[in-house]
């Protein structure tokens, strides 16, 4: 959490740790990555009222940081007029639309000032929680970012472009491997999930399409 010189509050959230074999890294690695494997969907609460429901592990992760994220932005946000930026890439790009709710809620004088930039998020929440997530006027303020053979923004089922009904496999063991996987994601997604805001793709040379 921090300020910009033009007056923003910035909340970033970081992705999943990469794969480190370095002393006391090893576990933080370890239950980031199985963190995330909580595929499954559960209610999500704003001000104990639903809102939706999000994927377990980023839900988790969020409600983890929302103490220490909510104490750092009211100490800086008088110095913020002009709103708070909440971005974060991977699996805290998944994050930023939970925790933009709980900002949200928390602060309601900032109203209209809450953008959020989410890069190469994964999908973590559902269709409900993108309806309330567009009353609250925060799905107008939201961008995804997205590039080119990166899977991570379609996981772990992204019902819009599902890519475990659409891969095409060579072989029948393989074909029969990844309709099981696909079968068995979809049901522990409850079907999938939902995307909110607006989407920019880049393609492998760093144009936008």
């Amino acid at each position: 959490v921090g300020v910009t010189h033009d007056g923003f509050a910035v909340v970033a959230l970081r992705g999943t740790l990469p794969p480190s074999l370095n002393g006391d890294d090893v576990m933080q690695w370890v239950d980031d990555w199985a963190n995330d494997a909580r595929i499954a969907p559960v209610p999500w609460m704003v001000s104990g009222a639903p809102f939706g429901k999000a994927e377990t592990g980023f839900a988790a992760a969020a409600l983890l940081l929302w103490a220490w994220i909510e104490g750092q932005v009211e100490a800086v946000l008088a110095q913020a007029p002009n709103g708070v930026l909440i971005t974060g890439h991977s699996k805290g790009g998944a994050m930023c639309y939970l925790i933009a709710s709980l900002v949200n809620a928390r602060w309601p004088e900032l109203g209209g000032k809450i953008d959020v930039h989410a890069f190469a998020p994964a999908v973590s929440v559902d269709a409900d929680f993108v309806a309330a997530y567009d009353a609250a006027g925060l799905e107008a303020r939201t961008t995804r970012y997205m590039a080119a053979h990166d899977v991570v923004p379609f996981l772990p089922k992204w019902t819009a472009a599902d890519i475990w009904i659409d891969a095409q496999l060579k072989g029948f063991k393989q074909e029969a491997a990844w309709l099981a996987l696909g079968a068995y994601v979809a049901v522990k997604t409850d079907s999938g999930y939902a995307a909110p805001g607006a989407q920019v793709c880049f393609d492998a040379a760093h144009t936008q399409i």
